[in-house]
């Protein structure tokens, strides 16, 4: 990884740990964000309301797909170090692909990509 793409994933994974957090807000937080753009991987964890320990999430791939104009987000093989979490993961998020607002598409893109 070169210095650059280090630094761009250092300013994006924090820009993405924040936006996480907003989504968390009512039932947690993020105490760490880690991406590699250049492996295409992700390292999360997450202290969750209620949960005595936290849950670490790996994420080993994703991509950014296009189809129809429009650009969608998929995430590849991931694990929870919480089985009842991995589950969910499994069944809602993996293999699904989630779009990407128009407004953002291209920049994600190029960030993540």
């Amino acid at each position: 990884m070169s210095i650059l793409s280090s630094g761009k994933d250092k300013i994006l994974g924090m820009f993405l740990r924040q936006r996480l957090n907003d989504l968390l807000q009512e039932v947690g937080s993020v105490e760490s964000f880690a991406i590699d753009t250049s492996t295409h991987t992700l390292a999360i964890d997450l202290a969750l309301d209620d949960e005595p320990t936290s849950i670490h999430i790996d994420v080993r791939s994703y991509k950014i797909l296009e189809e129809g104009g429009e650009k969608y987000l998929l995430l590849g093989e991931t694990s929870v170090s919480k089985k009842w979490m991995e589950t969910l993961v499994r069944r809602h998020i993996v293999g699904k692909r989630f779009a990407l607002p128009a407004e953002y598409a291209d920049i994600v893109e190029r960030l993540l990509g």
